[in-house]
């Protein structure tokens, strides 16, 4: 606790308080959490479509996706330094959806699968032509062996 600027350790008193006052809570999980339930997206939660177009995915800067008409945000990904990769993302979003999400466990899974199929296939498996303008995200490299 601080008290006037300086520091005092308050620990005891927070223990009686915590004693003269019992919570009715029972505890859960024992010693670990448990088994962490693997994720799986559901199909409806991703639409990809901004008016006429099926499909529509921008890059708005560094930090922000366009898919459809939602946003998504990456300035927390500090690992971005361009625009290609941020591009790359959205692509990377848009592949799971059609390609991987209904065919896999979990979405662990099924990025895995979409690592896979650039790692294999290249850029190009993410786009129906040719195009030079995208780069791998660097938070995907370090974090490809924990996918796999």
């Amino acid at each position: 606790m601080m008290d006037r600027y300086q520091p005092r350790c308050v620990t005891q008193r927070a223990r009686e308080i915590a004693q003269e006052h019992p919570h009715k809570r029972s505890d859960e999980g024992g010693e670990s959490f448990g088994i962490i339930t693997q994720r799986q997206p559901l199909p409806q939660s991703f639409d990809a479509s901004r008016g006429q177009k099926d499909v529509k995915i921008d890059v708005k800067g560094l930090r922000t996706v366009l898919y459809g008409t939602t946003a998504v945000d990456l300035s927390c990904l500090e690992q971005l330094v361009d625009s290609s990769q941020t591009r790359a993302i959205g692509l990377m979003i848009h592949y799971y959806c059609e390609n991987c999400l209904e065919k896999s466990q979990s979405l662990r899974e099924g990025l895995g699968k979409v690592m896979q199929d650039i790692r294999e296939k290249g850029f190009d498996v993410l786009l129906p032509f040719k195009a030079g303008n995208l780069a791998m995200p660097e938070s995907t490299r370090w974090r490809q062996a924990s996918i796999e």
